[in-house]
């Protein structure tokens, strides 16, 4: 081993003088390579320390065009229909706020029957919430005229109307002159008047559900009851709710039986006279088959104070009830594997249509035409129709009013999928006056307006109670109070804005269980 005897201290100087000047020269180099590249820059390319060229400073975007941060937002919704929708909407909310965390949904769900009050308030009182659903009390026409509504055309351009039901989208019901104000929750024919029965009742009765697949008659059908209810043991045989706050619901029956004997009457309008028609035979027969069922003692005792729920629930339960009288929403209820479904009965057993026209369902969300946060209402519409109508589909709930959605959304539930081919059957379109003519809107304003006292519900419940001993009579006189009302309308609107005549409530070319094509 060699060591070295030098000085020390100053081998340790020439070693730190030597890694200093190594230093300063590579700061040099550095520095030189900085100035050059500034020096070579492009115009393309400016760097910090070159002033941008006019070329180069159009790419640069100025601070008061930068996008600020979308800010929390708060959305209002009213509601006034129960369930399912209320669960569909529920899950549908839960979804969007997952998707959008800086949008919050704030639901009032208000009773049907104080939600046209609140309504009313809110108008008044300026303070409509963002979202919610129309009031059934108060016209499209009005609430435009007030200029409360927001047009959603953006929303729904002509291609995207294409996708829905026809008749989803109807002049003076969901649009008007051209413009859509109307989201729709649903396809627009839910009122489907049907009868479920339980699967291992009948059975017990020796039917089968081939048996109950045909058009019965009226007396057919009450045979079938009265047999179901001894093979059982039941005290009753048929739910269905006489409460004469549900006409919507009892409606829809007679209409449809009417039909079947009347077929040129469409819920109680003849398009090839463009009149009225309540005093008709078939309507006449349709009534007295539920009083046929009440005197036989087939309904629940107090089945005219009673809810749609109360006289659901033993049919539900399996006691007591073989069958009942329920629309096609209530389907959802309903477990496949012991509930079957079948048309209404007729009085001869011939067959029956359910007309459209698009002027039947309503139950749809309109826009404050104020709202502070139209693009994020925007959103979460999109959003509702997107997964709301799909969901619904899935879960054998409810039908959608798009189409596509209807034939290639499947479902597990039997009955749900049966019913969808019946609805397409069962329904046939008729014609639209307003669609024609914008103008007889008015008309039908006019006639709601000022309705006779005494009206066609008012007459079917009576004659249930025992209060009418003629029926025809009470009809004869319902009839023409209300054809009465409806040639004063018409004079009304040809005065206010003319032409408008009673022909322009005639088809002649409209012929019944055809689906009606405007020319």
């Amino acid at each position: 081993m060699v060591r070295l005897r030098g000085n020390h201290n100053s081998l340790k100087r020439g070693s730190w003088m030597t890694k200093r000047n190594l230093l300063l020269a590579m700061v040099v180099i550095l520095s030189l390579s900085v100035f050059l590249a500034a020096c070579s820059g492009t115009k393309n390319e400016p760097t910090a320390s070159s002033p941008a060229s006019p070329a180069s400073s159009a790419s640069v975007k100025p601070a008061e065009t930068v996008k600020k941060p979308q800010e929390p937002v708060t959305l209002k919704i009213w509601y006034r229909i129960g369930r399912p929708y209320r669960d569909m909407l529920t899950t549908t909310i839960e979804r969007f706020q997952k998707a959008n965390p800086l949008i919050t949904i704030e639901v009032n769900d208000i009773p049907a029957a104080q939600y046209s009050a609140s309504m009313q308030a809110a108008i008044a009182g300026n303070s409509l919430p963002d979202l919610f659903m129309n009031d059934l009390t108060i016209t499209l026409q009005k609430m435009i005229q007030l200029d409360l509504l927001k047009d959603l055309n953006d929303i729904f351009p002509p291609a995207k109307l294409a996708e829905f039901i026809p008749g989803t989208f109807t002049e003076g019901v969901t649009m008007l002159n051209g413009k859509v104000y109307n989201v729709p929750q649903r396809d627009p024919r839910p009122a489907v008047p049907l009868v479920y029965y339980n699967k291992e009742m009948i059975a017990k009765a020796g039917y089968t559900e081939a048996d109950l697949d045909k058009q019965l008659t009226y007396d057919q059908f009450i045979e079938i009851v009265k047999k179901t209810k001894e093979a059982n043991n039941l005290k009753y045989g048929i739910a269905v709710s006489g409460k004469s706050d549900l006409f919507w619901f009892h409606t829809a029956y007679l209409n449809a039986m009417s039909s079947s004997v009347n077929p040129e009457i469409s819920d109680g309008f003849n398009y090839s006279t463009g009149q009225y028609v309540y005093n008709n035979p078939g309507l006449v027969e349709a009534m007295k088959f539920f009083k046929k069922l009440d005197d036989e003692k087939l309904f629940l005792p107090n089945w005219l104070t009673m809810s749609n729920g109360e006289i659901r629930q033993p049919f539900l339960d399996g006691k007591d009830i073989a069958f009942t009288f329920q629309h096609i929403e209530s389907t959802w209820l309903f477990d496949s594997n012991k509930i079957g479904v079948m048309n209404i009965p007729t009085k001869d057993g011939k067959p029956f249509y359910i007309p459209f026209n698009g002027a039947g369902d309503q139950q749809s969300w309109q826009v404050n035409k104020k709202t502070k946060h139209p693009e994020e209402v925007k959103k979460f519409i999109e959003f509702f129709m997107e997964d709301t109508f799909k969901s619904g589909v899935e879960k054998g709930w409810v039908r959608s009013p798009v189409i596509a959605v209807n034939t290639t959304v499947k479902t597990d539930s039997q009955l749900f999928n049966k019913l969808t081919g019946m609805i397409d059957k069962l329904y046939k379109d008729v014609p639209n006056p307003r669609t024609a003519n914008e103008k007889l809107i008015d008309v039908y304003t006019e006639a709601a307006a000022k309705k006779p006292s005494v009206t066609v519900e008012n007459v079917f419940y009576g004659y249930l109670a025992g209060q009418i001993p003629d029926l025809q009579a009470a009809l004869d006189k319902v009839n023409a109070d209300t054809n009465k009302v409806w040639d004063t309308a018409i004079e009304t609107a040809n005065k206010k804005n003319p032409p408008v005549s009673k022909k322009d409530f005639v088809f002649p070319s409209w012929k019944p269980f055809e689906n009606y094509k405007s020319k």
